[in-house]
């Protein structure tokens, strides 16, 4: 189990062997110095000193800093592992196994670089949050973990620390990614407790006419099924709907190069199912009088942990513009 205090101290050699209590006089029973600090005062000293040196351990929430890999052993109960800001490459830090750190050990990562690491097992049957999967540690956040109930992994909360870093308050906007070439545009990493996606598009056009798509993941990687939904757009004379199973569609068929501009809200809506519920609007950047609007559904096998910006098609390549997204 974590470093903690709750076994409490014995007493050993106190009043050993004592005097009769008869009222009988003799040299047994005669008030001498050296038969009570063996009897009753070094014992009690001895005790004294073992409680508070237990104290002291135990109430001990100073921070260990690492700047490499390391795992969280049991003498960082109810402490903070602090990853150093000077980190510039991806580490791991590896929770012990939970059977062995027993139910009520704590353990807080905090992560004062810019740079995503991850939050693994040290038993690779270790649950985190009811998965068998690692989790990242989002940039300049911090991860609590704790041992559950059933002592088969851990349950852990990350919160967003305003910072230099990007991050105001509890929203988080990510890297811009332009979308000049290539045919999707990936954002990995969005940490755990996310419940709230912005996937934010300015000026994006493709070579071809697919339509927009964005495609959700988890630690399995993106998921091209299962999506429920549909796009609609309107030129002011006409409306034209489109259904699509693979994505969430944020335009209907469009123009090679034409731009657009708009966003897609993505909200968490059964943490259990891993369910996510999606609403767009987009319109294009030139003067075409148009308005388009989605919206959609999808479940998740497990935690979801990032985002991808395609095409319905998967082959159109992008050639203006930039995606961004930002999380909650």
């Amino acid at each position: 189990m974590g470093t903690k205090y709750g076994s409490g101290v014995a007493i050993s050699g106190y009043n050993a062997s004592p005097p009769p209590d008869d009222a009988s006089t003799g040299s047994d029973n005669q008030l001498e110095w050296g038969k009570h600090i063996s009897k009753i005062g070094n014992p009690l000293k001895t005790a004294v000193e073992a409680i508070n040196t237990a104290l002291t351990t135990t109430l001990d929430q100073s921070a260990r800093s690492t700047s490499s890999t390391t795992t969280a052993i049991a003498t960082d109960h109810n402490r903070t592992i602090e990853i150093a800001s000077t980190v510039t490459a991806a580490i791991t830090i590896s929770l012990s196994d939970a059977a062995t750190m027993a139910e009520g050990y704590v353990v807080n990562v905090h992560n004062l670089s810019a740079v995503q690491h991850t939050l693994a097992r040290v038993t690779a049957g270790d649950l985190i949050n009811g998965v068998a999967s690692n989790v990242p540690i989002a940039a300049y956040s911090t991860i609590k973990a704790w041992v559950n109930a059933a002592e088969n992994g851990y349950l852990v909360s990350q919160q967003n620390n305003a910072s230099s870093g990007g991050v105001r308050g509890n929203i988080t906007l990510a890297t811009e990614q332009a979308t000049t070439s290539g045919t999707s545009k990936d954002f990995t990493g969005i940490p755990v407790g996310v419940k709230r996606i912005t996937v934010m598009f300015s000026g994006v056009s493709t070579s071809g006419t697919s339509q927009i798509m964005v495609q959700l993941g988890d630690s399995g990687g993106v998921e091209a099924t299962g999506y429920t939904g549909a796009c609609g757009g309107s030129d002011g004379t006409a409306i034209t709907t489109t259904l699509q199973t693979t994505g969430f569609v944020v335009t209907i068929a469009t123009i090679a190069a034409r731009a657009y501009s708009g966003t897609l809200v993505l909200n968490l809506q059964n943490s259990s199912s891993f369910s996510w519920v999606a609403s767009s609007i987009m319109t294009p950047d030139d003067t075409t009088a148009q308005v388009q609007f989605g919206s959609g559904r999808k479940s998740l096998s497990a935690m979801l942990d990032r985002v991808r910006i395609t095409t319905q098609a998967g082959s159109d390549t992008f050639d203006a513009g930039a995606v961004n997204i930002s999380y909650e």
